[in-house]
């Protein structure tokens, strides 16, 4: 069922979870069912047992879709989202694991990224003005990772620096509530973007309802854009005879994060659908791959509709 986030961060009502400052990353779904949460380094999100992946490809939506364009580019940025999102799961498992010396030497701001037709993970801290790694992972396998010396990342620096920019705005909406955002960071163009959405928090519930895109320049020192969707963040039990409903009737069409919650969440409920402007979207197959398409509407159920916290308001841009 779902819950409301209805108690102020420190209250024992409030959903628990720790902040990205934390420098731990959120688990998935799995990780709760019949266990105890476990400790995670960092503050990104990963994907879980349950996830229904997409196949590699281009899927486009109906052709009738008077916005196919710019769902199409949203379904592509959740699917790199979903790559990033095992590279940052599978290597927090290793970084957990390393001695306290090393783990001394890793600070909230980390990332993941492609090079050379691979992925890597690098953990480390962002010290004057530069990003100093203490740690790098490269994944050798679908789940197979292992420890090596970092190859030459020209975007690490730029990186760390948009991340460090934009993430006290997260970590303040963490201090007022409790719940926990992971972060995806990437270049686009000659910008740098920053995908920001709530995830499994450390009590097992699933949080949604507010999501943050940060475009930064390309020096990452720079804010050039901040979108925020959603203003009420609610937590909700996993919980297979409902159909949850991400409400975001301010876009046209689900933003790169709701494809991604989507994708990743839809099989510990009945479905995950998102309420757009003027219609229903949900992921269904399609040409033999998994897309984002218009769907029905869900039947009315009034118990999902719950209070929650208000977002604070989005402040000016925070400062380095």
């Amino acid at each position: 069922m779902a819950t409301a986030v209805t108690a102020p961060a420190g209250s024992s009502r409030a959903m628990t979870g720790r902040g990205p400052s934390s420098g731990r990353r959120q688990p998935p779904l799995g990780r709760f069912l019949g266990s105890r949460a476990r400790a995670w380094v960092a503050a990104a999100l990963l994907l879980s047992p349950f996830l229904r992946l997409p196949l590699p490809g281009s899927v486009s939506p109906p052709a009738e879709d008077p916005n196919r364009e710019e769902l199409e580019r949203n379904l592509q940025i959740a699917r790199w989202m979903a790559v990033y999102d095992r590279v940052a799961w599978g290597t927090t498992d290793l970084l957990v694991k390393e001695p306290k010396e090393t783990l001394a030497k890793v600070g909230p701001v980390w990332f993941c990224m492609e090079k050379g037709g691979s992925w890597y993970a690098v953990y480390g801290r962002y010290l004057s003005n530069a990003y100093e790694i203490a740690l790098c992972y490269r994944q050798v396998s679908k789940d197979g990772f292992e420890k090596v010396k970092p190859p030459d990342f020209p975007d690490k620096d730029r990186f760390a620096r948009a991340i460090s920019l934009t993430l006290p705005e997260i970590q303040d909406t963490t201090r007022r509530t409790t719940v926990r955002f992971n972060y995806y960071v990437r270049r686009e163009q000659d910008r740098i973007a920053i995908y920001y959405l709530p995830a499994f928090q450390t009590d097992g519930k699933l949080a949604f309802g507010i999501q943050h895109t940060f475009v930064v320049d390309a020096t990452g020192g720079k804010l050039v854009s901040h979108e925020r969707h959603g203003h009420i963040l609610v937590g909700a039990i996993p919980y297979k005879e409902r159909t949850l409903t991400f409400e975001m009737t301010d876009c046209v069409v689900p933003t790169p994060q709701a494809i991604f919650a989507m994708m990743s969440y839809r099989d510990a409920f009945a479905d995950i659908l998102t309420h757009c402007r003027d219609a229903y979207f949900g992921m269904a197959m399609r040409d033999g791959q998994l897309a984002c398409v218009r769907t029905p509407a869900p039947p009315p159920d009034p118990s999902s509709v719950v209070p929650g916290i208000p977002a604070p308001a989005i402040s000016k841009p925070p400062r380095p």
